[in-house]
């Protein structure tokens, strides 16, 4: 890890801990604003719709635009596309609210839940600046699987059963 990124992008370019937390919530905010929504829109054949609120990220282009300006660094790249990321969440979020309506509590409980795992492992690597990096992002990553399944290995047995009457 400390030889191939600055073999790829040069020795100025250094991961920073903020950069990695900031990625990681641009890719919560993108898985959280795809599913469920994207489905209920493919099942009630509303595709207009949902091309319209695939655009509707764009708006993160400007933001970013005008951070960089401001402060050219990849760190404002990276919140202007989770500006982005939270204006399609917010639109595809109206367009499908009578769809998502009868699961709403399931979905906004699994989506804090998962921002909370999100959030706490970005606060534990900005917290643990230092020692062996690499070690504690193996780590902070493998805790964060095993929280996963073990959510997956309570919650899906009974999202079965209520979805499929099964005994």
């Amino acid at each position: 890890y400390g030889e191939l990124i600055p073999a790829v992008f040069g020795k100025r370019f250094i991961v920073s801990e903020s950069m990695i937390f900031l990625l990681a919530l641009v890719v919560y905010v993108r898985i959280i604003r795809t599913d469920p929504q994207t489905s209920l829109l493919f099942n009630a054949q509303n595709t207009r719709k949902l091309a319209i609120a695939g655009q509707a990220p764009f708006i993160g282009l400007f933001v970013t635009a005008g951070l960089v300006i401001i402060h050219p660094t990849l760190e404002a790249v990276l919140v202007g596309s989770l500006v982005g990321e939270i204006a399609g969440l917010l639109v595809i979020g109206y367009i499908a609210r009578r769809l998502l309506r009868s699961a709403i509590y399931d979905h906004v409980f699994s989506a804090l839940a998962m921002f909370a795992i999100v959030v706490a492992a970005g606060v534990t690597m900005l917290l643990a600046r230092s020692g062996d990096v690499l070690a504690s992002r193996v780590a902070i990553g493998g805790v964060f699987l095993l929280v996963v399944v073990a959510y997956a290995g309570f919650s899906l047995p009974g999202l079965y059963k209520r979805a499929y009457g099964a005994r």
